[in-house]
């Protein structure tokens, strides 16, 4: 399955359609290291964690790609 096809289908996953940090439902953001989606908002705070502890990249705006 291509990786944009994947990510959209792990979008539409109930779990998936909701903040994993504060509950919001506009989810524009996942961190690569954890698999999880999260709002703009909680992205900001995960990027300030730094790559190496949380690798946050846009749903729209990143290439996504699947590692082997």
């Amino acid at each position: 399955m291509a990786a944009s096809r994947q990510l959209r289908h792990l979008q539409s996953q109930p779990r998936n359609k909701i903040c994993v940090d504060c509950a919001q439902k506009n989810l524009q953001w996942a961190s690569v290291s954890y698999g999880i989606f999260m709002c703009l908002e909680c992205s900001g705070k995960h990027r300030g964690l730094g790559v190496y502890i949380s690798c946050v990249r846009s749903v729209t705006m990143d290439s996504w790609f699947r590692w082997r």
